[in-house]
């Protein structure tokens, strides 16, 4: 959307979007965050036993996996751009993709 050209409504062009995309990104993350935290506290007090940790153990792994492939792609892309945004993200994904791995390092009994 960004290599749009200029219209009559739009007329320094759509090059800005990206600011745009980066606020939905920035939103998303908070609701995430928002609902993490209140399961977080709802679980403290109300504690559940965790089963089939294998499950969990192999979650964190394709977590991890997923993320850092994003993380190199995004960064790649991102530098390619000239996108501090992208690039940004890019290591955003990659601290997700360790906390994957914190994920694995707790999935024991």
């Amino acid at each position: 959307m960004s290599n749009r050209k200029a219209s009559k409504r739009f007329t320094y062009g759509f090059g800005r979007v990206e600011d745009l995309a980066g606020l939905i990104v920035v939103l998303t993350i908070l609701a995430s965050a928002a609902f993490a935290g209140y399961e977080s506290i709802y679980r403290f007090f109300h504690p559940r036993e965790v089963t089939y940790l294998w499950v969990v153990a192999v979650g964190g792994l394709v977590g991890f996996l997923g993320n850092e492939r994003v993380t190199i792609f995004r960064i790649k892309v991102g530098k390619e751009m000239g996108s501090a945004a992208l690039t940004a993200d890019g290591y955003h994904a990659r601290t997700d993709g360790i906390g994957s791995l914190a994920v694995i390092a707790s999935a024991r009994k």
